[in-house]
């Protein structure tokens, strides 16, 4: 009964980042999340679930806390401090601790879940959190001129709204990631075709029809090229 109800009451699709490096979990919850409608992301590395958010709209994050490299904990404030993004977030982890829950709820959580779980409750969780929509306390990215509301995906430079494709948005995103740090080509490549890479050339066609949205017709130039290491953006 519980289970025809729960379907019944999904009108919404979700999609899903589950960011945890036990590939058996995440094919056993992707199977039970699927059947109720739910389109799922993989990533097995904070460092990975980061890019994915940079590249990707998700309507909520399931977070492991033991990762190797970044941990959850690290990965949540980056979503949050780095990458300003209002994504619900959910931490689903062993960590059981009433510290690890203040930790998880401090880097930006929304919902904290203990493993072991039932699926079910999983389940309502994410639609409490699709219900409530996500967060509005995430402030747009101010980075030199330009402010970058990742959420809306509008970005302004003196107050002009700059009109940008969602490649051109990506790659601005990275940008504004590492700002004022330059990012290497290899890097802006795997943003827009991950593995399926082109020519060279494709690329700068990205970056030039980006610097045309910009900087034209400002005064200065914000996106410069670092020769040898690639493209980085200006902060000040």
């Amino acid at each position: 009964m519980l289970d025809k109800l729960a379907r019944a009451c999904d009108n919404l699709v979700m999609h899903i980042l589950l960011i945890d490096n036990n590939t058996e979990l995440a094919g056993s919850l992707a199977d039970f999340l699927e059947e109720y409608g739910y389109e799922l992301d993989f990533a097995y590395s904070g460092a990975s679930g980061v890019e994915l958010v940079c590249q990707n709209h998700y309507d909520a994050i399931i977070l492991d806390v033991s990762m190797p490299g970044i941990d959850g904990f690290k990965t949540c404030e980056i979503i949050r401090n780095t990458l300003h993004n209002p994504v619900s977030i959910l931490f689903l982890t062993a960590r059981d601790t009433l510290e690890d829950k203040i930790t998880g709820y401090q880097a930006g959580a929304d919902d904290y879940l203990v493993k072991p779980f039932a699926p079910i409750e999983l389940h309502y969780r994410l639609q409490a959190l699709l219900k409530r929509g996500q967060r509005d306390d995430i402030d747009p990215q101010q980075i030199g001129e330009l402010l970058i509301d990742h959420y809306k995906r509008i970005v302004q430079r003196q107050g002009q709204i700059i009109t940008l494709n969602s490649t051109q948005f990506n790659l601005l995103k990275l940008l504004a990631r590492h700002a004022p740090k330059p990012v290497s080509r290899a890097q802006l490549e795997r943003v827009i075709w991950q593995q399926n890479i082109p020519d060279s050339e494709a690329l700068r066609t990205h970056i030039y029809r980006l610097r045309q949205a910009v900087d034209h017709p400002f005064s200065r130039p914000l996106i410069e090229t670092v020769y040898g290491q690639g493209y980085r953006l200006v902060c000040d």
